[in-house]
């Protein structure tokens, strides 16, 4: 023993390497047992790996189309990785974004100030001339010099009284007691001939566009005129005798104090609104044409002022077609030229003036699913839906060929309305002429146009009265008693007795 401890004394060096040695047998040892497991666990996770990657390499995914109408795009062979999904992120809220501002920059574009906030209130009794003052002075501030700056042509009245001072100042001039020679009898035919064409121009020149401006108890509650009537399938060209018709639609308890009774159902007033608005729109776009001066599309006005120039010579009627289209109205394109445009008729209003419901009460409130469309109402293929509520107007006018553009750029500027149908009639301007009529050095005719309007839901909804709401599919029916569903009727015609 003594002998072992003198060796490692004297040894410690050896003694050391010895320790070494052993320790990395062991540790050789321990790893060659234990490397095995190891390796399998990098081999499985590696495998695995590999196989992930090559089910994404196989997978089929869709991917949406740019038309909304179409169905998904079938790509196969796409890695998606964490990279490339936060770019798809952010590409999906920026366009979010964007989305969001644009519709709500399309609300403040379509949005209308209401005359009165006593569409879902009570109207009372003591309301109902304050409203038809409202009524009156919106429709008639439409025709002023802040408007379409509309006139009349002179009467038979004025232009007598111009014959008489004409006649007047020639017998003074000849002397009372002289007969006139066939020289001055010529002579005062050219004179008077002369005054009646000067006070014609003058009033074409200091006004935009002939109108009747005067609203009285004649002026009709109902569509104004007609697309084409038995005088035009005889004469081959529209009748020339609507000037007389105050060129707006009109509710009835508006123009007639008697029928002021009418106004107390909220959905009334709700559909007064709202051809108010529509013609509104109308109107100012046919001011926006008249003062509208085109270099790029060609001014064929020259230096002729008002009417003279203008496109749009005539406003000969505006009426707005009654019924949400889609929901209880098919609209007026299938009857473009047949004269029935809009007209009670239809199989989709009732018999009373109001409305039908949505077919089996269907509910319009999915936002933001795809919205339907319906070629067979319109070109445009649009119908009411949870977004928007479409409506069709129709319009009338006398415009000048060379300038129908102006016309028809100027109502598409105008608060998502679209032209969806147009006829055109040649006008005869001498006709026009001996009815007052001056349309300069244009070629006149008879425009017949369609209008769709669009009305996003994201502001009419909280005007809307409850049954208006119904009608449309925004609010179920109340339940009547046994529990059965009620029907939903819209607003009747502004302009219809219920």
């Amino acid at each position: 023993m003594k002998s072992i401890t003198a060796w490692i004394k004297s040894n410690p060096l050896n003694l050391i390497a010895i320790g070494v040695t052993l320790v990395s047998l062991i540790v050789i040892l321990w790893v060659y047992y234990s490397s095995g497991s190891f390796v399998d666990d990098v081999k499985t996770a590696y495998d695995r790996t590999v196989r992930d990657v090559s089910s994404l390499e196989n997978r089929t995914i869709e991917i949406a189309s740019d038309n909304p109408y179409e169905p998904p795009i079938e790509r196969k062979g796409v890695v998606i990785n964490l990279a490339t999904l936060n770019v798809l992120k952010g590409m999906n809220e920026s366009l979010t974004r964007e989305a969001k501002q644009a519709f709500a920059a399309a609300v403040d574009f379509n949005k209308r100030e209401p005359i009165t906030s006593s569409f879902t209130a009570e109207i009372r009794s003591f309301q109902r001339d304050s409203l038809r003052d409202d009524f009156l002075d919106a429709y008639q501030a439409m025709l002023t010099d802040r408007g379409l700056n509309a006139g009349q042509p002179p009467s038979r009245e004025e232009l007598q009284a111009v014959i008489d001072r004409v006649r007047s100042q020639f017998r003074d001039e000849i002397g009372a007691r002289t007969a006139p020679t066939p020289e001055q009898i010529q002579e005062l035919r050219k004179r008077t001939l002369d005054a009646v064409r000067n006070v014609i121009y003058e009033r074409a020149s200091g006004i935009d566009i002939y109108a009747r401006t005067q609203i009285d108890a004649d002026t009709p509650s109902g569509p104004s005129s007609t697309f084409s009537g038995a005088e035009d399938d005889v004469s081959g060209r529209p009748p020339t005798t609507a000037a007389a018709e105050f060129p707006f639609e009109l509710p009835r308890w508006v123009t007639d104090p008697g029928y002021a009774a009418e106004l107390k159902l909220n959905e009334l007033l709700w559909e007064s609104q709202m051809e108010l608005w529509i013609q509104s729109d109308i109107a100012r776009a046919i001011a926006a044409a008249n003062t509208a001066r085109d270099a790029t599309l060609g001014d064929t006005s020259g230096s002729q002022k008002g009417v003279l120039g203008n496109p749009v010579k005539r406003l000969i009627s505006i009426d707005v077609i009654d019924g949400y289209i889609g929901l209880q109205s098919p609209g007026g394109v299938q009857f473009v030229g047949r004269g029935d445009v809009g007209t009670s008729s239809s199989p989709m209003t009732n018999l009373n003036g109001g409305y039908l419901p949505p077919p089996g009460n269907k509910m319009f409130t999915d936002v933001e699913g795809l919205q339907s469309l319906n070629f067979y109402i319109a070109p445009t293929g649009r119908v009411s839906n949870a977004l928007y509520d479409v409506r069709h107007a129709r319009l009338v006018v006398i415009v000048d060929a060379a300038q129908l553009h102006k016309l028809l750029n100027a109502l598409t500027t105008q608060n998502f309305i679209t032209v969806v149908g147009l006829n055109l009639n040649r006008v005869d301007p001498v006709e026009e002429a001996r009815l007052g009529y001056d349309y300069g050095l244009a070629t006149p005719y008879r425009a017949e146009l369609l209008l769709e309007s669009l009305w996003l839901r994201d502001w009419t909804k909280g005007l809307m009265p409850d049954k208006v709401k119904q009608a449309v599919g925004l609010e179920p029916a109340p339940p009547q008693v046994g529990g059965t569903p009620a029907q939903p009727t819209a607003p009747p015609a502004a302009g219809v007795a219920y």
